[in-house]
């Protein structure tokens, strides 16, 4: 993004590394809305772009990738060591965006194709097919060759698989939250370091 450095919301700065004491859960949705928007965009300039070279199609999927963990990263890791009702909230609200970008981006034929054609590259470096290879690999994992309701019933259960994983991830942290252990003698602390007495002093 080029005009990133500009904007007061701290997950779309563009900064090299995450602002995390100035993000919010304030800022989530208008960070996902502004990345999904921009990569689209940058899906839509891979599709039309004519040089179809290795260098050309790798440092634009790259830029996409390094994009959506650049905004997505940040938030993820908060729910998990920053959670709150707010930011669980606004999280729920915006996580099919991403599974559905990701989808979107490894389900796409115009990309794949390109994709195919390198691999059938024999100038290519071992290291260069390597990473093509992984490409296709990932594209064909996220059910490119999947068509009509095959392809829409597997985006289903990604969708619900997310949910499920997100919901199991909040139910153990509230537990673990909730859990208290109440010990009244020092036999019931017998083999615990002086450490941890002294913490708890």
């Amino acid at each position: 993004m080029s005009n990133t450095a500009k904007l007061p919301n701290p997950l779309l700065r563009g900064v090299k590394y995450p602002l995390f004491a100035e993000i919010s859960h304030d800022h989530v949705e208008e960070a996902v809305t502004h990345l999904v928007a921009d990569v689209e965009r940058r899906i839509a300039d891979l599709e039309s772009d004519s040089d179809d070279s290795f260098a050309s199609v790798y440092q634009q999927l790259e830029d996409i990738s390094v994009e959506i963990g650049r905004v997505w990263s940040p938030i993820s890791h908060l729910q998990h060591v920053r959670n709150s009702v707010e930011l669980r909230a606004v999280y729920d609200k915006v996580q099919l965006q991403i599974v559905d970008l990701n989808l979107r981006l490894n389900q796409n034929e115009v990309i794949y194709r390109k994709l195919f054609k390198l691999s059938q590259d024999k100038s290519l470096t071992d290291v260069q097919r390597r990473i093509v290879d992984l490409r296709l690999r990932e594209a064909d994992l996220a059910g490119i060759s999947l068509e009509g309701e095959k392809r829409q019933r597997f985006n289903v259960i990604n969708e619900e698989l997310t949910k499920l994983s997100t919901q199991f991830e909040n139910n153990a942290l509230d537990s673990l939250k909730e859990f208290e252990m109440i010990l009244t003698t020092v036999d019931q602390m017998a083999g615990l370091p002086d450490s941890f007495f002294r913490l708890a002093s």
